[in-house]
C-alpha cells in the first residue's frame, strides 16, 4: 500500500497517506479494494452500467 494522490471535486488535489488508509480499511463493514495488482476484484468493481465510462478510482468499497 503506497500513499493515494487524491483530486476533489473543485480541482484541487491532497493525498491520502498509508496510514489513513488502514485506519479507513480497519474501521469499515465491508471490503476496500485498491488498483494494485493483488485485488483482482478490482477491474470487475470499477466498471459501471454505461461502458462508455471508464473511471479509474483509487479506492472502491464494498459494503457487506
Amino acid at each position: 500500500m503506497t500513499n493515494l494522490q487524491v483530486k476533489k471535486v473543485i480541482g484541487k488535489k491532497f493525498t491520502l497517506n498509508e496510514k489513513v488508509i488502514k485506519t479507513f480499511q480497519e474501521e469499515l463493514r465491508g471490503e476496500l479494494v485498491q488498483p494494485n495488482d493483488t485485488d483482482a476484484a478490482y477491474e470487475e468493481l470499477r466498471k459501471v452500467y454505461n461502458a462508455m465510462i471508464d473511471r479509474h478510482p483509487g479506492l472502491i468499497v464494498r459494503y457487506c
